[in-house]
């Protein structure tokens, strides 16, 4: 009766425990883009509702870049989500889904 309970609690455990990736890294359920967007502009020091491109260098997601490619990821990323080209970061263009990348030649 045991076993069969300490079997049932370890399937139990594996089916809701957190999602494993293949490097072994947890996996985050996806955030709700406007949501994140509300996030990101946390960082609107001035407050005017937009981030210019020196306050989208502060976010955590400019943080996780620059780590990863540098100034210049980050920079690359900025104007991809600049839709209007107008040096700011709306909510609006936070939240709209990526443009997707320019493929390497």
């Amino acid at each position: 009766m045991k076993t069969k309970l300490l079997l049932t609690l370890a399937a139990i455990a594996l089916a809701v425990g957190p999602t494993i990736g293949a490097e072994g890294e947890k996996k985050k359920a996806p955030v709700d883009p406007v949501k994140r967007a509300e996030m990101m502009l946390n960082s609107d020091e001035d407050k005017d509702g937009k981030l210019s491109k020196a306050e989208f260098g502060k976010t955590k997601m400019a943080e996780a870049m620059k780590a990863k490619g540098g100034d210049e990821a980050v920079g690359k990323a900025f104007d991809r989500i600049d839709k209007d080209k107008d040096g700011f970061l709306t909510k609006e263009e936070l939240s709209a889904p990526p443009a997707p990348k320019k493929p390497k030649p």
